[in-house]
């Protein structure tokens, strides 16, 4: 927001010169990308539509990373059992006296352990937080948007913290909602299943 008034401040008061100049003083890409529209001098209709294009495409691009992780926690319990069963056939096949066979039956079970504690410690744990930080971006990125809308128009740096005050209110209520519906108690089981 500190840097959308900023940008709004010096475009106001010095021009489109100015804002080009103070490009390199901006960190965030995608707000960068929409203070390049304003200064290739698309009206505010136009930015709105390719800013919105683009915040899509890596909303899209975010989603392939969370569903190849949750995937990915989807199938350890199952490979871990899967190695287990490999290894029984091992055991069975070269199988001596029973003495041998507690030891072998504990290295056999281990994959399946391995599987649900890594789905369970490691893989949701992370789909969880890149979820998070999906929706964070996102709610970043609608910001952006609005912002860069209102400087084009030239609004009145004021008026642009006020509408945008809003909007940082509304992303900080839809957070911790989903932060919490997004921890809420997934396991995986063993085979598989997410609850």
């Amino acid at each position: 927001m500190d840097e959308i008034l900023h940008l709004a401040r010096v475009y106001r008061n010095s021009g489109i010169r100015a804002l080009e100049n103070g490009l390199e003083d901006i960190e965030d890409d995608f707000l960068k990308f929409g203070a390049n529209l304003v200064i290739n001098n698309y009206n505010e209709k136009t930015i709105r539509e390719i800013m919105e294009r683009q915040m899509s495409a890596r909303i899209i691009n975010q989603s392939f990373s969370q569903n190849a992780l949750k995937t990915l926690a989807r199938l350890m319990p199952s490979l871990g059992l899967a190695g287990t069963v490999v290894s029984l056939i091992k055991m069975f096949k070269d199988f001596n006296s029973v003495e041998t066979l507690a030891p072998l039956m504990a290295v056999a079970l281990m994959s399946t352990f391995y599987g649900v504690v890594l789905a369970n410690l490691a893989a949701l744990p992370l789909c969880a937080k890149l979820k998070e930080d999906s929706i964070k971006s996102a709610s970043l990125m609608i910001i952006a948007i609005e912002g860069i809308a209102a400087v084009s128009n030239m609004e009145h740096p004021m008026r642009i913290e006020q509408r945008l005050n809003g909007y940082e209110q509304t992303k900080d209520i839809s957070l911790s909602v989903e932060a919490q519906s997004a921890f809420a108690g997934q396991t995986v089981q063993a085979d598989g299943g997410i609850r």
